[in-house]
């Protein structure tokens, strides 16, 4: 994380070799960010889309500048308890999309809104076959990005990424 957090602060690409994540191609219960998870959701379990609102209102994210409206100051304060990056950061991988693929979209609302996760060993496949010939400055699309599973596996080839879906 060094690399990333000096060419943030730098804006330049640092001239260290560029480290490549190691994103977690399966999610067993007993993983610690899923646990992690399951804590600060289970009880809110319909506060699924307002956690990810509240997540990126926290990290910054330019089209969220203000808390979700379903966040009520105990359910702030609960997941501020709860949540822990550096669970995260320590163990990469799509641990929020599995979590919203396994415990809150059912299998028949999978299929009506077409929401299908592509497994992650298949998507680390996929960077591999696709971008043999990728260096830092290319670039990368993925139109229906869903979760950002290819996206995250296209990081390790690329940095100009953008990705698109019809679920927000």
């Amino acid at each position: 994380w060094q690399w990333w957090a000096l060419a943030l602060l730098t804006k330049e690409l640092p001239p260290l070799p560029w480290p490549k994540l190691n994103f977690a191609t399966h999610f067993p219960d007993s993983a610690e960010p899923l646990k992690m998870i399951r804590k600060c959701l289970e009880p809110h379990a319909a506060e699924f889309r307002s956690f990810i609102e509240w997540l990126l209102f926290c990290f910054g994210c330019p089209q969220t500048r203000q808390l979700p409206t379903g966040a009520t100051p105990a359910l702030v304060a609960h997941w501020q308890e709860h949540f822990d990056l550096k669970l995260l950061l320590d163990q990469p991988g799509d641990w929020l999309g599995h979590y919203y693929e396994t415990e809150i979209a059912s299998r028949s609302a999978q299929r009506a809104q077409g929401f299908f996760t592509t497994p992650p060993a298949l998507c680390r496949l996929l960077g591999e076959i696709t971008m043999t010939d990728a260096d830092l400055m290319s670039s990368f699309n993925e139109p229906c990005c869903g979760t950002g599973r290819i996206l995250m596996e296209a990081s390790n080839r690329c940095l100009n990424l953008s990705g698109q879906d019809i679920n927000p």
